[in-house]
């Protein structure tokens, strides 16, 4: 089964967790567990927050005890700041545990690099193409972001996936050092325009849940000259610092658009269910104050993830952003 097949079965968990029946949570990790077992890194570490979550402190270190005698690891960051981990952090036990990690950790991403993966619109479509550049979120791939955003080659557009070179747990990859992010992304942007043929006035910054808030981020400091940003389900966002940066980032455009220039916009897609909803919501309202034209598209029934038939939202949004 993919892995779209996993998370779309794991929402139970989820919707459990949200709940705070740890328990029912429990039971459904063992489910998912028999059925996915490729997906042991994913549920190894919800069944230990789980526990954690419990109170079950010893259960929860003997599982995270196992997971590292397999080979797994997650990342020194993530374990730190995660507080369904709280009632662990001052066992011993955790804290071996977490220098094992760090060590993994730190040989693993001395050899990591980042990746760009790009796909050109279809042939029925002339150059110079619209470029979306699409950042995956935390865990993620330049392969798992893909089924996502392929569409875009059928509307015209020239697909840009990059991979961070950050490292959350093996395989999976993470934009937590948002200064490397920047560098990064920044690199791809010139590689992309330095091969390709490109519509300078229709570059979008798109991504999904940590990645899309890095693409809010980007386009409001000017890192990447984007016409606008497309957010799927934004990681948290400091709301108060988001308004400072609008304040300088928006008031520089606002230069640029009285001289005639396209001004630029902002779509964020986020579910009612979702929740990180209300700050999604104070954000679009953060930056319509400053004048960024910003559209929300609420799905009532959805939690944090994309929403179903997502290429009808990608091209009401493209054109929202390109108008």
């Amino acid at each position: 089964m993919s892995e779209q097949d996993f998370f779309q079965e794991a929402k139970e968990l989820f919707r459990q967790y949200y709940a705070g029946d740890y328990k029912a949570a429990l039971e459904t990790a063992a489910r998912l567990e028999e059925r996915f077992p490729e997906q042991r890194i994913h549920i190894a570490y919800w069944r230990i927050c789980l526990n954690s979550r419990l109170g079950r402190v010893d259960e929860a270190l003997n599982l995270f005890s196992e997971a590292l005698d397999e080979g797994l690891w997650w990342s020194e960051e993530q374990l730190r700041r995660d507080p369904d981990l709280d009632a662990l952090r001052a066992n011993p036990e955790f804290k071996r545990l977490l220098t094992l990690c760090r060590e993994r950790h730190r040989t693993a991403q001395a050899a990591s690099s980042p990746d760009l993966r790009v796909f050109p619109p279809s042939e029925a479509f002339s150059p110079p193409y619209p470029l979306l550049i699409a950042l995956h979120g935390r865990g993620g791939t330049a392969k798992s972001a893909l089924p996502h955003w392929k569409a875009v080659g059928e509307m015209g557009y020239l697909l840009a996936l990059p991979q961070s070179s950050q490292l959350a747990w093996p395989g999976a990859y993470a934009w937590d050092d948002g200064e490397v992010a920047e560098r990064e992304i920044q690199a791809h942007y010139e590689a992309l325009r330095r091969e390709y043929a490109i519509d300078l006035e229709r570059v979008i910054l798109a991504g999904a849940s940590q990645g899309a808030a890095l693409a809010i981020h980007l386009m409001l400091r000017g890192r990447v000259p984007a016409r606008g940003f497309l957010a799927v389900a934004p990681a948290a966002i400091d709301v108060d610092a988001l308004a400072e940066e609008a304040a300088r980032g928006l008031g520089e455009q606002a230069q640029v658009g009285a001289r005639g220039e396209a001004r630029r916009r902002g779509y964020v897609v986020v579910g009612r269910q979702d929740p990180l909803y209300e700050r999604a919501r104070q954000m679009v309202d953060v930056l319509n104050r400053h004048g960024l034209a910003c559209e929300i598209e609420v799905h009532d029934d959805l939690g944090h993830e994309f929403p179903p038939h997502f290429e009808r939202t990608l091209a009401h949004a493209l054109q929202f952003l390109t108008s």
